[in-house]
């Protein structure tokens, strides 16, 4: 066995442990991975997740709209759904949205039938804002 010169044997040459290199070249790939994806976005990506970045980046109001309407049709819809639920809020938010008309058409008779189911739950606001409404 080869000496170190002062009459040591030498340690014997490690060999590469494939397993570690395999494991560390899996993180690299994952990282690159998380970090392309995280990167590379587009508008209509950012149009379904709200990104407000790539929003505030539009010049065009067109596609601001756009992305705005979306919105509150969505909002509405799910309104809607948990009103016919019996959701005593859903009811109450779904009304002003009649009352406004976002995401609806706007309509005072709609308002007024989903203010007056929120109201017989017992909703407060919904309590004063009939009370607003019929006082006028």
């Amino acid at each position: 066995m080869p000496d170190d010169n002062n009459g040591r044997p030498r340690p014997p040459k490690s060999q590469p442990n494939w397993t570690t290199i395999a494991l560390i070249a899996g993180l690299a790939l994952v990282l690159i991975l998380v970090a392309y994806f995280a990167t590379n976005r587009n508008s209509d990506q950012d149009k379904l997740t709200g990104n407000e970045l790539s929003q505030a980046q539009t010049s065009d109001p067109e596609k601001r709209c756009a992305s705005q309407a979306t919105y509150d049709l969505i909002k509405s819809e799910l309104f809607r759904r948990a009103a016919d639920g019996g959701n005593m809020n859903a009811m109450f938010n779904l009304a002003r949205l009649y009352e406004t008309g976002t995401g609806v058409p706007k309509s005072r008779d709609d308002a007024l039938k989903w203010f007056h189911a929120a109201a017989d739950k017992g909703q407060k606001s919904a309590i004063a804002k009939l009370a607003e409404l019929e006082g006028k």
